[in-house]
């Protein structure tokens, strides 16, 4: 439930009823560079599970696309599984430019809940990738005999880069344009160090995105943890 990022991948201009969980036609096109891959899957990632909902081909020059019905929520495509790049996908039209050599240059065109999240997801991965860093810095230095001074001070970085994470996550969750966003922000807090911002992410949920299936499981999630 923790992390929809390591495992997870939101909008204010969709129509309520698009938010609320009712189903529309996405339509999804791009190009993947450096690939063998013949074709390409769509799965939901779901608090629960995860769900293929659709594939298709990839042609000689890259080009794949794929259109269908489903729900407004956390999508993945993927091209196997350790290749796959994240996003939210809603009831609109969809432009990726995948290079599968340099995934960090991965973009995706959307509506303005998607640019919300990919925004969210590489503000938390950078926070994520300092706060680790700075805490396998401490363990080796550690594990190496390394003076308390050394110590006292990768110590105070590792809290620092540790505040700095909460900080973003927890206010973040609160501005955030889209419930979803809002979600996956929150969801990167110990639900038991932070039980009231959690509950206050799923009530905003029940009031803007009430049939969501993402509102239902984080209902359940928090009611019987």
């Amino acid at each position: 439930m923790r992390k929809i990022a390591g495992l997870f991948l939101l909008i204010s201009i969709l129509s309520s009823c698009n938010l609320n969980g009712s189903s529309d036609k996405y339509f999804i096109e791009g190009t993947i560079k450096n690939t063998a891959a013949k074709s390409i899957i769509l799965e939901k990632l779901g608090l629960q599970k995860i769900t293929q909902i659709d594939t298709a081909k990839i042609d000689d020059k890259g080009f794949f696309k794929m259109s269908g019905v489903t729900e407004t929520g956390f999508y993945r495509v993927k091209l196997d599984d350790r290749t796959f790049f994240l996003f939210l996908l809603s009831p609109s039209k969809y432009k990726f430019d995948i290079d599968v050599q340099h995934p960090e240059v991965f973009s995706v065109t959307g509506p303005a809940e998607s640019d919300e999240f990919q925004r969210a997801f590489k503000t938390l991965g950078t926070a994520q990738r300092e706060f680790s860093g700075w805490n396998m810095a401490y363990r080796s230095y550690a594990q190496q005999g390394a003076s308390q001074d050394t110590l006292a001070f990768l110590q105070q970085q590792l809290q620092a880069a540790g505040a700095k994470m909460q900080s973003i996550v927890i206010d973040s969750a609160k501005s955030a344009k889209s419930p979803l966003v809002a979600m996956f922000y929150i969801t990167n807090a110990q639900l038991d160090k932070f039980p009231k911002e959690n509950l206050e992410i799923i009530q905003r949920m029940e009031k803007e995105i009430p049939t969501s299936s993402y509102t239902k499981d984080f209902r359940a999630m928090y009611d019987t943890y």
